[in-house]
């Protein structure tokens, strides 16, 4: 998500890798949550933290991309228990973003038709201005171009 609002995106270290410890309430007790990187270079990557470094490789893309997305602005579309839909949006661009955290697929209502997916990997089925989300899916969407206008 915070590649999508407005402002200026921070990860932490190790996140764009996938990485997860346990703080603890105790002296060291932030060590877990702050791994070491190996001081020979990048890690060896396991395919769950590959995936994971890629889509901050394509959100970060994403920003590059639209760089108006830092002044953005965010609006809710539609939610629920188990789904959020919203617009970001500056002046005359916006992109929508559905997420669906539920284990079951999920319809959500994009707010206008004509979205066209901006990343690899979402999970749309769009049918005018609703899409349904597959369990723990998401999708990046902006105004599809009309090439034949040009």
């Amino acid at each position: 998500m915070l590649f999508t609002t407005g402002g200026t995106p921070s990860i932490y270290a190790g996140d764009e890798y996938g990485y997860t410890g346990l703080k603890t309430e105790e002296f060291g007790g932030d060590d877990a949550i702050r791994p070491e990187f190996p001081a020979d270079g990048p890690p060896a990557l396991t395919d769950p933290e590959r995936a994971v470094y890629r889509l901050h490789q394509g959100l970060i893309g994403l920003r590059r991309r639209h760089p108006w997305l830092h002044e953005a602005r965010t609006r809710l579309l539609d939610s629920g228990a188990d789904h959020l839909v919203y617009e970001a949006r500056s002046g005359d661009d916006a992109l929508v973003v559905a997420l669906n955290l539920g284990d079951e697929p999920c319809g959500v209502d994009l707010g206008r038709s004509g979205l066209a997916p901006l990343l690899p990997g979402g999970t749309p089925t769009p049918r005018g201005s609703r899409a349904t989300i597959a369990p723990h899916g998401w999708q990046v969407l902006a105004p599809a171009v009309d090439d034949s206008a040009r």
